[in-house]
């Protein structure tokens, strides 16, 4: 009988060794690779060449990887090829891409939210721009061109953001078993993800994808996040230049080390999913960086054994197995150094809630605090997206990156006053918009604040699957401890933490009552409840234009109405003179026009004139005129029958291209040197 167990087990390693090398992998050190492959029909074509270069590293580095497919993807040949030589050996994957473009659209006999050349807004790109009726019509369409290219359907699946209904029904029709979402961030491409868990993985609420499940809305897929945000910068950062991906960190001149010191950090620092992965429409350099990434990859493989570098499909079944059992807390940890200051920031992700804590200096406090609830749901959930842009915002009880306590330093237009600004202030010069997206480090922003830390010291974290416990000494050498658990977290330490002095506007939203923030006191300290009293509370104009802050078609209020000159003389072929309008409803919200706004001005003089349609969350409008000679006239704008008058703009000869006009005409010189003089001064080209 022993000879026979021994056999067995013998046995069991023998033919099932990656099953038993997962069970035994931590999931805080899982990497995983997605990439993203665009056909060559449309909107951002993509490269077989670049599809080639990747999945020919991929291989040499002996990875593992998942490739996604857009729908023109699938119907070409030489893409396809590729990935079908390499699947017989189950290191590579085929994925679903679900970007939607206008041959699927056609194809699936629906009206494609266009026009082509704004193809990547939310509102044309994805299925949340679509009624319930045409998702189904898209994803059945694509399903089965995909069935046909590569004889399954796919268990993994891509989209930056992605409808409740469309999730729930890729899962329960085609068992998709992983989704990647995209990162957090605000406003990138037209999407807003802003109060999800920071990397992922997570089961997902059948009511809304960007938040975790609380057991009894649970639907049985694994949502991870693509790339690597910068713990420390990422939040507040409208730049797009804070993450692992190559063509993200190289657009703020950084280089290799970057990715590098993203990529250690979250091995070693989280327990989330490290993701990276690359589109192959981007260019031949940021390809290049990703080659040396994934050959940096490979190196940490070979010198790191508790390094897990599973397929996706592998990953998600040992995930969904452990979140099903017991959901983890999440925790994500980074560090950097700038302008000589120390920066720490932590992400705790539970079921419950979402917090960011950092430490600036000897400054530590809690600048984002998060409420998740089974109640929550997609704003999407069966109702499309009416604009361009699209929004996912939690509830919160602070948000650090909107609500600040005191007006910003007054912002420097010009480089060289950049340099003397921070000399005198060691502070970021920032514009001074109010609720502008901003990172927390050098804002006083509404906050908790604990007591400061030691000049040198750090904030040391200790972890299991049920708590993470974060402590530190004070300047008067007491111990801080802070203790996150699934429902609540507590604080112990020589004094208790102080609210910092809200704003206006966030005050007025937290006294709606529809979250707070509950305290209990003990004998050494504070326990803090996260709760949601009312979801649906908050009739006050503030609250609801910071978690739904998309542009609607309500009346146009012109009192309440934003339009300006952003200057009134312009130098012809050099600068059009532009009118900026934010259009706002009786109650101050933005809104749209029901046509477009139309100008009227001297025909010789004024050339062509270009409308731009609003694009941002805060419904503008951008008109640029052209000058066709120079001279003044007067302008109006009409905006659905009501007119503003402009009695006088300028074009001004460019003397540059005209040399005798401005030598015949002294004005003309005059106002060319004027122009010349403001342009320096205000930093412009």
């Amino acid at each position: 009988m022993t000879r026979f167990f021994l056999f067995f087990i013998l046995f069991f390693f023998s033919f099932f060794p990656q099953y038993v090398r997962a069970q035994s992998q931590e999931i805080s050190s899982a990497l995983l690779i997605i990439n993203q492959v665009r056909g060559a029909s449309c909107c951002d074509p993509g490269s077989v060449d670049a599809l080639r270069l990747q999945v020919d590293s991929i291989t040499q580095h002996h990875l593992k990887a998942a490739f996604a497919f857009r729908y023109d993807a699938l119907q070409n040949e030489a893409m396809v090829s590729l990935i079908h030589q390499q699947l017989p050996s189950q290191e590579i994957e085929a994925a679903a891409f679900l970007e939607i473009i206008p041959s699927l659209a056609v194809d699936a006999h629906v009206r494609y939210e266009g026009p082509e050349d704004r193809w990547y807004k939310a509102k044309n790109a994805y299925l949340l721009g679509y009624s319930v009726k045409d998702r189904k019509a898209l994803i059945d369409t694509y399903m089965t061109q995909y069935k046909k290219t590569f004889a399954v359907f796919p268990k993994i699946t891509v989209a930056w953001m992605i409808d409740a209904w469309s999730l729930n029904y890729l899962s329960s029709q085609y068992g998709v078993e992983v989704h990647e979402l995209t990162r957090e961030q605000w406003g990138t491409d037209s999407y807003t993800l802003y109060g999800g868990p920071f990397q992922g993985p997570y089961l997902p609420s059948t009511r809304w994808p960007l938040v975790p499940s609380q057991g009894k809305d649970t639907l049985p897929l694994v949502m991870i996040r693509q790339t690597i945000p910068d713990p420390v910068l990422n939040y507040g950062d409208t730049t797009s230049s804070t993450t692992s991906q190559p063509n993200d960190y190289t657009l703020a001149s950084r280089g290799f080390e970057y990715f590098v010191h993203l990529v250690d950090q979250s091995l070693v620092k989280g327990n989330g999913a490290t993701v990276i992965g690359l589109e192959n429409t981007m260019p031949s350099d940021v390809q290049r960086e990703y080659i040396r990434q994934l050959a940096y990859i490979e190196k940490i493989l070979k010198e790191h054994s508790d390094v897990w570098q599973p397929t996706i499909t592998t990953y998600a079944k040992e995930v969904k197995h452990r979140l099903l059992a017991q959901p983890f807390i999440q925790f994500s940890e980074g560090e950097t150094e700038s302008n000589g200051v120390t920066h720490q920031a932590f992400w705790i992700s539970t079921p419950s809630y979402r917090a960011r804590l950092i430490r600036t200096g000897h400054q530590v406090k809690l600048t984002d605090l998060r409420i998740y609830s089974s109640a929550l749901e997609d704003p999407y959930a069966t109702m499309p997206v009416s604009t361009p842009n699209a929004y996912w915002i939690t509830p919160f009880v602070l948000d650090g990156s909107r609500f600040r306590n005191t007006e910003q330093p007054a912002y420097l237009p010009t480089k060289l006053w950049d340099k003397i600004w921070w000399k005198m202030t060691k502070k970021t010069p920032v514009r001074t918009e109010k609720n502008a997206i901003l990172n927390d480090l050098y804002q006083d922003t509404a906050a908790l604040v604990f007591p400061m830390a030691q000049k040198n010291g750090k904030i040391k974290s200790v972890r299991d699957s049920n708590s993470i416990a974060l402590s530190y000494e004070t300047e008067n050498n007491n111990e801080v401890n802070i203790f996150f658990t699934n429902d609540y977290f507590e604080f112990e330490g020589p004094e208790l933490p102080k609210l910092s002095v809200l704003n206006g506007d966030l005050l007025e939203m937290m006294k709606d009552g529809s979250k707070i923030l509950r305290e209990r006191k003990t004998q050494r300290g504070v326990t803090y409840f996260p709760e949601i009293k009312n979801i649906h509370g908050g009739q006050d104009v503030t609250y609801r234009q910071a978690y739904a802050p998309e542009e609607q078609r309500n009346p146009i209020s012109m009192q309440q109405s934003t339009i300006r000159l952003d200057t009134a003389y312009a130098m012809m072929g050099r600068n059009p003179i532009r009118i900026v309008i934010h259009l706002r409803d009786d109650q101050r919200r933005s809104t749209m026009a029901q046509q477009n706004p139309m100008i009227r001005c001297k025909k010789e003089i004024c050339g062509q004139i270009t409308i731009q349609q609003p694009e941002t969350s805060k419904g503008e409008y951008f008109i640029d005129i052209d000058g066709k000679q120079a001279g003044s006239t007067a302008v109006d704008l009409i905006i659905d029958n009501e007119t503003t008058h402009f009695p006088s703009i300028r074009f001004v000869t460019n003397c540059k291209k005209s040399p005798l006009s401005c030598l015949r005409d002294p004005r003309e010189l005059w106002w060319n040197l004027y122009l010349v003089v403001q342009d320096r001064l205000h930093g412009r080209k």
